[in-house]
């Protein structure tokens, strides 16, 4: 059950429900021609190639963030980084629930009926499947700074894969906010997806 509290203070500041059960199922490599994600992130994703093979990482988790998100009107968000380092990985925009993005903040109502439909077929007792989506490799370097709270740093997962942290959050203008736990994905599970020597330094 999802409930809200409120203080009065030029408007309502919403208490939102936590997720806090968030676990890692799997990762999988995907080419980028098969993906058929519903969103209007456009422009936004990296340009790659249909034969391109990116990462799916695969959480789930008993609360429903969609609902979460829309009762709280939030915008939903995920942070994916290098564990060791903190550093962000290069990730494509959104969280999806079958493909999907769970953002109704940031879509159309023709992809919120879509959600609806698909997620009507969810069973009560079974925990809520989601997707985020990331590059294997980056060349990009940025130092943490002033207006800058991450660092970007180059890397290969095919050559040297890395454990990588994933959290889920989302947050409004008027201070309701929620931040997930932190699932581990193994780095020798992202090893085992991407084969060495296949994308460039």
């Amino acid at each position: 059950m999802i409930a809200f509290g409120c203080v009065v203070l030029n408007g309502c500041v919403l208490f939102v429900p936590g997720v806090d059960d968030l676990q890692f199922i799997e990762v999988q490599p995907v080419n980028v021609g098969t993906l058929d994600l519903h969103d209007t992130w456009g422009n936004m994703r990296p340009q790659h190639p249909p034969n391109y093979v990116i990462g799916k990482i695969e959480v789930a988790t008993k609360s429903d963030i969609h609902a979460i998100g829309e009762r709280a009107d939030l915008n939903i968000w995920h942070e994916l980084t290098i564990c060791k380092t903190g550093a962000l990985v290069t990730d494509w925009p959104g969280v999806y629930f079958k493909g999907i993005d769970i953002n109704h903040n940031s879509t159309t109502e023709d992809i919120q009926a879509l959600y609806r439909k698909r997620a009507a077929e969810h069973k009560a007792d079974d925990r809520y499947i989601y997707e985020v989506y990331f590059d294997p490799t980056s060349i990009r370097s940025l130092s943490k700074g002033v207006g800058n709270p991450y660092a970007r740093e180059p890397y290969n997962f095919a050559r040297e894969p890395k454990e990588l942290c994933l959290r889920i959050g989302g947050g409004n203008m008027i201070g309701g906010y929620f931040v997930s736990n932190t699932v581990v994905v193994p780095a020798a599970e992202i090893g085992q997806i991407f084969e060495a020597g296949r994308y460039p330094n």
